[in-house]
């Protein structure tokens, strides 16, 4: 499984050097943790277009920041969601959060 997109982690690197990347990770984390936060209470309503939004908009915002784990599970929520399904979304926003600390891991390796 790739976890990072290196051109983009580099192109980062390149644009703003270590301490931007650093920045954009810190800014990251806090949006994960809101992220999810909504992601759980979706779940625990069954309100399968708020999960469907909420990680279409986050699957996006991994995305341009390298994250290709984090963006592919993501998107494995999202259409859950649009499919209106939400069997196994608690095992899906567990997944997610070992794919986030695997990815949070990698990344500071890189720097």
């Amino acid at each position: 499984m790739t976890v990072l997109d290196l051109e983009i982690i580099r192109e980062t690197l390149d644009d703003g050097g270590t301490d931007f990347l650093e920045e954009m990770i810190d800014m990251f984390d806090e949006e994960y943790a809101e992220q999810t936060e909504s992601l759980k209470q979706a779940a625990a309503q069954g309100d399968s277009g708020n999960i469907s939004r909420i990680a279409h908009k986050f699957k996006g915002e991994c995305a341009s920041l390298g994250l290709v784990a984090l963006s592919e599970k993501c998107e494995e929520i999202e259409i859950k969601g649009k499919n209106d399904d939400l069997s196994g979304i608690e095992s899906l926003l567990g997944q997610l959060e070992k794919v986030y600390e695997q990815t949070l891991s990698e990344v500071k390796g890189f720097l």
